[in-house]
């Protein structure tokens, strides 16, 4: 979604429908159709490409209460169908999107295969973990950690690491 957004310059206003087709066990988990708190809004498909969308944030922190109720993310998440893949679909997302100009704009991705650019992927990976680890650990455990595990191969023991991963105390950012 972010890649057809960026590449074609979107914005909400400019799509008609996003047609999204996802393996079949992905609907038993992540096809809330309304969802109406963060933690759903992260298990529904519909609302996911209209946050990528419209906003471009799709980290944790981005999945709150407040936001899966904005009117504009709820009419864009309307426009948006989710369908099964055919049975002896290989793992992947297929993203159709169709413009009020008349366009259609595909993508075909399959998360599942490791991305070529390895430093992009790292990069990709470093910033999921902070998404998740800062509100737990704080900023400067968690940049700690990452260095840590970029040095594993450096470290006498694995014993540090673990230690990194106790909760800051509160009020630590």
């Amino acid at each position: 979604m972010l890649r057809i957004k960026e590449a074609n310059h979107l914005v909400a206003g400019d799509v008609e429908a996003i047609d999204l087709v996802v393996p079949q066990g992905h609907l038993a988990m992540c096809n809330i159709q309304q969802p109406t708190t963060g933690l759903e809004g992260k298990f529904s498909l519909r609302f996911t490409a209209a946050l990528a969308l419209a906003e471009g944030d799709t980290d944790d922190q981005a999945f709150t209460d407040d936001r899966v109720a904005l009117p504009h993310l709820a009419a864009l998440r309307d426009r948006v169908t989710v369908a099964p893949a055919p049975g002896d679909w290989e793992r992947g997302t297929e993203i159709s999107i169709r413009t009020r100009d008349g366009r259609t704009l595909s993508e075909r991705v399959n998360l599942n295969i490791p991305a070529s650019d390895l430093d992009l992927q790292r990069q990709r990976l470093e910033a999921k973990f902070r998404s998740l680890a800062t509100p737990a650990v704080g900023r400067s455990q968690t940049e700690t950690i990452i260095q840590t595990v970029a040095n594993l191969d450096d470290q006498p023991s694995v014993l540090e690491l673990v230690r990194l991963t106790v909760p800051a105390p509160a009020g630590v950012a």
